[in-house]
């Protein structure tokens, strides 16, 4: 069977074309970001904080230069609520401006279950298996229904920046929202508040 061989400066065109695609998209995510510079983030100071209120809570750092799933080491049961607040920028080029933010890339996931998005940077969900909490930055690749990650051209090590995120756990019958608030106060970081406002008015679902 013959081998099809590309020329090697059609492949560096072709990709060249891949990269110069992925920096428009880039920027049109961006453009639609207005609120992507924020200020540094404490992550030791809000994991400390957010573990007044919640049963557990971990800082995790989430690799954006390789594929999903990064263990988060936070145990959850079927049922119980969690939470990530999440920051920091993922790098398409640099030193390019265009940055996506975790709303737009961030994803989790319990065990091998069903993966969660969300529209902000921070997310409340409940659990649908037990097991231990995952976390991935999916851009470039695509996420699937099973959780996989497919790839086309461009691949992750050629991304830089960094996605971190205290993700918690919260007893049965506690109120994330409540908790968030009670703690609202003290976070510098605001995201304790931008979850609490998110729970209070949670987006709805399409109309069918």
């Amino acid at each position: 069977m013959d081998t099809f061989r590309e020329a090697a400066h059609r492949r560096w065109s072709r990709q060249a074309w891949t990269l110069a695609g992925a920096v428009r998209a880039g920027r049109a995510r961006a453009k639609a970001d207005p609120g992507r510079a924020v200020a540094p983030v404490d992550g030791e100071a809000l994991r400390a904080l957010v573990a007044t209120v919640a049963a557990d809570a971990r800082l995790v750092r989430v690799p954006v230069n390789q594929p999903p799933w990064t263990p988060t080491g936070l145990a959850v049961t079927t049922g119980e609520d969690v939470s990530w607040l999440a920051w920091g920028s993922l790098y398409l080029v640099r030193p390019l401006p265009v940055a996506l933010r975790p709303r737009l890339i961030l994803r989790g996931r319990v065990d091998v279950g069903v993966p969660v998005e969300g529209a902000r940077d921070t997310v409340t969900f409940r659990a649908d298996r037990t097991g231990e909490l995952r976390l991935g930055s999916v851009y470039p690749g695509e996420l699937q229904a099973d959780g996989t990650i497919t790839t086309d051209r461009i691949p992750y090590r050629a991304m830089s920046g960094t996605l971190s995120a205290v993700v918690a756990r919260w007893a049965p019958g506690s109120d994330p929202r409540r908790a968030l608030e009670s703690i609202a106060g003290r976070d510098r970081s605001g995201l304790c508040a931008a979850e609490a406002a998110r729970l209070t008015d949670p987006p709805a679902p399409p109309a069918v």
